[in-house]
């Protein structure tokens, strides 16, 4: 899973005020993003260590992508104990959580979305996708809600589901709501027909019924009193039994009674009441059908399913589940995900509950279903995957590498196949397969076949090469030849041949000529072992090794006479036990020496024979001016500490590689680059990763440099593959660059002068970009230096003063009325605009249907 950066943006969505990052920010843990079919909102609670009680508060937002998917959030609670912080945050902005809505009546027959427009005026939600445009209902609520309970009721009365869609702009600031209206079920995916077993990912299936608000009947009242006396309604079940039936003012649920009496058997009654609050209902047909939701709602036993583990689905998605470890005779639910947790920092699912949820009861026998459920896994395909341990690459002929088989069905690891291995005409069936370099001439190729059941389900194939340090040398003069070795008998030619065998050479580690701390990998150990057969599987022990001594240099020659005519540069290890004198040189036993010419000397450290393990050379080993080179070339200078003095050096260069990857927000992708530092005497190049060189490109092309040179700093957007150095010397010129330096303005006084093809783009607490009103969404407002400027485009259904928005108090100096204009002939219907200390601005008696556009703007 990919790091998480949640990026922390102030109250009023103008500025990042921090990040969330376990990579590069605020380390965050146990971050649970919960999902919820009602409106497909969400809530998001994490926790973290902190002093600071001043930066993350409530009231700010928390903005990031997780699975492609835009989250905007409100942080609506935090607590701190000791270090930890807690915090939740709610989708949507704070207007939809927490406004309330009043009573309402309507005298016609209206849309869906001319009701959504009713109670969201301010436009906080732009209405996308709607299925029920073409259905209009007369609708009416009694008491107080807020705006989003009120919204859940509109969608519940057009038998509608709403889902909320959030966008947000590069910045990580929020750019709308979309309000997509779906009719109810439309909503997810039906993955009925892929049931999940409680197993590996599914754990278990917990059950929960109660009937503590358990109610047989009800009773309410309308306006004035109203009752349904008089009328007379029955709803019958699927057998034609009575399931609701009206008796006087009362509505009653027989085949409830009679499951659960109140009593019992003996009362005449046995039904338990539900006393409804009065209501507003005018009609006796409207308040039946009032009363005849609540009953359907009260009558049940209230049962639940939750299901803990991974599943994949999305809220909305319609599912069956099985639990035939926990349930004798096993549970079948089919449900729909109503809420969803998941971790986002693994990606996992935690936790799912089901509403909407039927029990099934299998018409076929568990094992038969088992096998339904094999046959829909066998008509998977299966995969061969091959892994090496010692890559696909020898050099020299030397060296050997096990590839290793791995078998899949999906994700399902499948044990108990064979594998057929292919080498030119050679075929043999083992559970892996050894390839020795010696075997490998330039390239070779070695395919592979899975074989279950007698069938081959899968191949594969896999290409080694073999590549040589290039040609010998001519040949050198030749040694005194020394004593003949046990001449072996010819091996096989290897893998080459129909009837061949192949041969295997091994290569070992350990600390001493005993195989003490025996290792298949090298790990600087003392003593090399190797060994070859026709065994493709490598030893493990020690003694079937021929152990070598790899801390000695090995001589020319290795004797205890001197050798006869030996070629000028040879070495010769003298292997006597006494000191002897040739050609005037002294020889000591067990030393090696060299051969100049006309006498041996002792052998001199070269670079072929010096091995320095786990050794530093310090400052003591080496004497002022000792260390003389043209040109020094190191792969990592780590440090460099000393007083340089004065420095006079050609250009320095100095670069980081990057992989390529891709931006999310906004999205495109990236090749490999670098980043890095030039200077010379020129001046100094900085430049940075690649952007797009327009918004449409989806591979960037360009990069930003930076460059100090002539007494000024210049910034540029050049192509990716510029070189830095000539960039520096020669491509500063083009047009499209900004530039800062210290000079003269017109009138010859001293100033800071900024120059730029293009515009100049500040940005601080006094220096804002757009930000959208939390108030009324065709509001803006932005701050350049001292003032604030705030553009609105707004038109109210009813008469009043309107709020239509609040900044933050730090750019309000004192209370302020301003002027507001109207879109209008003349200047009669202005209006004043009140800007209070608060930071709300209202426009003070705003005519009904009256448009009102124009900026208003203060200093502070």
């Amino acid at each position: 899973m990919d790091n998480i950066r949640i990026a922390v943006r102030d109250s009023t969505d103008s500025y990042n005020v921090a990040f969330f990052d376990n990579e590069a920010g605020i380390k965050f843990k146990t971050p649970n993003l919960t999902k919820f079919l009602a409106g497909s909102a969400s809530m998001l609670s994490l926790s973290f260590n902190s002093k600071d009680i001043d930066t993350v508060k409530t009231g700010c937002k928390l903005s990031f992508v997780y699975k492609n998917k835009p989250y905007w959030l409100n942080i609506m609670d935090i607590q701190k104990n000791g270090f930890k912080m807690d915090l939740i945050a709610y989708s949507l902005v704070l207007e939809i959580n927490n406004e309330q809505k009043g009573s309402y009546k309507s005298d016609k027959a209206q849309s869906i979305a001319k009701y959504v427009r009713i109670f969201d005026p301010e436009n906080s939600l732009t209405i996308g996708i709607n299925e029920v445009a073409d259905k209009s209902i007369k609708l009416e609520w009694t008491g107080t809600n807020t705006l989003l309970d009120r919204l859940y009721s509109i969608a519940n009365r057009f038998d509608a589901e709403f889902e909320f869609v959030t966008e947000t702009n590069s910045d990580y600031s929020l750019r709308r709501h979309v309000l997509n209206i779906y009719r109810k079920g439309n909503l997810g995916k039906d993955l009925t027909g892929q049931p999940v077993r409680v197993g590996k990912d599914l754990k278990v299936i917990n059950y929960s019924d109660n009937i503590k608000e358990l109610y047989s009947a009800v009773h309410a009242t309308g306006k004035d009193g109203l009752t349904i006396a008089g009328l007379t309604k029955t709803v019958n079940d699927d057998a034609g039994k009575p399931l609701y039936v009206t008796d006087g003012a009362y509505l009653r649920a027989p085949q409830t009674r009679n499951r659960f009496p109140s009593v019992g058997r003996n009362s005449t009654d046995n039904y338990l009441l539900l006393d409804l609050d009065s209501t507003e209902y005018e009609t006796k047909e409207a308040l039946y059908g009032y009363m005849l939701a609540e009953l359907k709602k009260a009558s049940v036993p209230k049962v639940s399913y939750t299901a803990e583990g991974s599943m994949d689905g999305e809220v909305g998605d319609k599912m069956t589940l099985i639990d035939d470890l926990h349930y004798d005779p096993p549970l079948y639910v089919q449900g729909r995900i109503s809420e969803m947790t998941e971790d986002i920092i693994t990606g996992r699912v935690t936790e799912t509950t089901f509403t909407n949820y039927e029990r099934k009861y299998s018409q076929l026998s568990d094992d038969l279903l088992k096998r339904v459920e094999e046959l829909a896994k066998e008509a998977m395909p299966y995969t061969l995957e091959l892994s090496t341990n010692n890559g696909t690459a020898f050099k020299n002929g030397l060296g050997s590498s096990l590839i290793t088989p791995t078998l899949k069905r999906g994700t399902e690891v499948i044990s108990g196949a064979s594998f057929v291995w292919h080498v030119g005409a050679d075929t043999q069936t083992v559970p892996t397969y050894s390839v020795a370099a010696e075997t490998v001439k330039d390239t070779q190729v070695l395919s592979v076949e899975a074989i279950v059941g007698g069938q081959v389900v899968a191949t594969s194939e896999i290409t080694f090469t073999n590549v040589s340090d290039g040609q010998a040398g001519s040949q050198g003069p030749a040694g005194p030849i020394g004593p003949q070795g046990i001449k072996g008998d010819q091996g096989p030619k290897g893998l080459i041949g129909p009837k061949g065998e192949p041969a295997y050479f091994f290569m070992a580690y350990a600390d001493d000529q005993a195989g003490t701390g025996f290792s298949l990998t090298d790990t600087s150990k003392r003593y090399m072992g190797y060994y070859s057969n026709n065994n493709p599987t490598q030893s493990a022990s020690a003694s079937s090794y021929k152990w070598v001594d790899r801390s000695n240099v090995v001589a020319t020659f290795m004797q205890s006479t001197a050798p006869a005519n030996p070629p000028e540069g040879a070495r010769w290890k003298y292997t006597g036990t006494s000191t002897i004198t040739v050609n005037d040189s002294t020889i000591k036993a067990g030393e090696q020496y060299l051969f100049i010419g006309a006498r041996w000397v002792k052998d001199v450290i070269t670079s072929d024979n010096l091995q320095i393990k786990d050794q530093f050379i310090n400052g003591a080993m080496i004497k002022n001016g000792a260390v003389t080179v043209d040109k020094l070339f190191v792969d990592t200078l780590s440090a460099v500490t000393s007083d340089l003095g004065s420095v006079t050096a050609g250009n320095l260069l100095l670069q980081r590689s990057f992989k390529a990857g891709s931006s999310v927000i906004p999205a495109y992708k990236y090749p490999d680059y670098k980043t890095g530092l030039f200077v010379d005497n020129h001046g100094l190049l900085v430049n940075g990763m690649p952007v797009q060189k327009t918004s449409s490109e989806t591979m960037a092309s360009d990069m930003p440099i930076v460059a100090m040179t002539a007494g000024e700093v210049r910034f540029s957007r050049v192509d990716i593959t510029e070189n830095l150095e000539r960039l520096l010397h020669e491509g500063l010129s083009d047009p499209d660059f900004g530039s800062i330096k210290f000079g003269r303005d017109s009138d010859g006084r001293n100033a800071l002068v900024i120059q730029v093809n293009g515009q100049v783009y500040l940005k601080g607490q006094n220096y804002t970009d757009w930000s959208v009103s939390t108030v009324n969404r065709n509001v803006r407002w932005k701050v350049q230096g001292n003032l604030v400027i705030v553009d609105y485009d707004v038109t109210f259904p009813t008469y009043g003063t309107k709020h239509i928005v609040t900044v933050p108090t730090k750019y309000v100096s004192k209370d302020l009325m301003l002027d507001a204009s109207a879109w209008y002939v003349n200047n009669t219907k202005d209006k004043k605009a009140q800007l209070n200390a608060d930071g709300g601005l209202h426009i003070i008696g705003a005519e009904a249907n009256q448009r009102y556009c124009g900026q208003i703007v203060w200093a502070y």
